[in-house]
């Protein structure tokens, strides 16, 4: 198990788990993509992953790394990222790292929740497992369409969540807060 991408690899998806969202590798399970695109590499990229997710991994020849040192690696080397979360709670900042490298995004209402993103425009949004492999397949089999994801959603990211766009959304509150002073002094 390597800490960094391996040399010379492109996966055509990628998986990213985090302790809590290991139901990732289950909805994968389900996905079946594999069927429909023969040459598709998958690539699960996460921390603390278990060992019956290794094994499993080991067994349908899935490439995986542990405690990659840098996401920004996964991102460039993959072709589109599936993100199947089902369960709320946390910030979605895997899903924005994605989208910000350009990388197209594929999600459910929940791993998309707060966020912003229109299905079809700057990321494709599936409810079931079957919709997520059928979004996933539809973008690995068509580059233009995933490029055209990928770079609205990159768009979407720098126009909303970008450090110079969230101090401007503050700006307001600050012209507040000065009058506020202001009018006390």
């Amino acid at each position: 198990m390597q800490e960094q991408a391996p040399k010379d690899f492109r996966a055509s998806f990628l998986l990213m788990l985090t302790k809590e969202m290991i139901e990732n590798t289950e909805a994968y399970k389900s996905l079946r993509i594999k069927k429909e695109v023969k040459d598709a590499r998958v690539w699960i990229v996460g921390r603390q992953i278990p060992e019956w997710v290794k094994k499993y991994a080991r067994q349908k020849d899935i490439e995986l790394t542990e405690n990659i040192d840098d996401a920004r690696d996964a991102y460039s080397a993959a072709t589109i990222m599936v993100a199947p979360i089902k369960g709320s709670g946390g910030t979605r900042l895997k899903v924005l790292e994605a989208m910000a490298s350009g990388l197209p995004v594929v999600s459910t209402p929940t791993g998309v929740a707060g966020l912003s993103v229109v299905h079809e425009e700057n990321a494709l949004i599936a409810r079931t497992n079957a919709g997520l492999a059928k979004q996933a397949i539809r973008l690995l089999k068509n580059k233009e369409f995933a490029d055209k994801i990928g770079l609205a959603g990159q768009r979407h990211v720098a126009k909303y969540y970008d450090w110079k766009s969230i101090v401007h959304m503050h700006d307001g509150i600050y012209d507040k807060a000065l009058k506020i002073k202001k009018d006390i002094n």
